[in-house]
């Protein structure tokens, strides 16, 4: 949340971002709220994140439709568990 106000806050996740890449992992932002956030996000490398900028909480069953209206795939497991759904697409809804 602190991204853009606290400079502390902003360097941190720059700097975890910047870590994540050096090992070769994938970086997923939790809680993305704003535009901002998100602008932020990606200008340094992180192309995935979740939150009430892309989407409010839903239903398994919704999100599950959400996702195949915008192209993405669902692995027959959905389970709380499994990592369950792949989306092509960041757009907010």
């Amino acid at each position: 949340q602190g991204i853009g106000r606290d400079a502390n806050a902003t360097a941190l996740v720059a700097a975890i971002i910047a870590m994540a890449h050096s090992l070769h992992l994938n970086v997923l932002a939790e809680g993305v709220e704003t535009q901002q956030q998100a602008a932020f996000l990606l200008s340094h490398g992180c192309f995935a994140g979740q939150g009430f900028y892309y989407s409010k909480a839903t239903p398994a069953e919704v999100f599950v439709d959400l996702l195949n209206k915008q192209g993405g795939q669902v692995l027959k497991d959905f389970g709380p568990r499994s990592e369950s759904a792949i989306s092509k697409s960041a757009k907010p809804i």
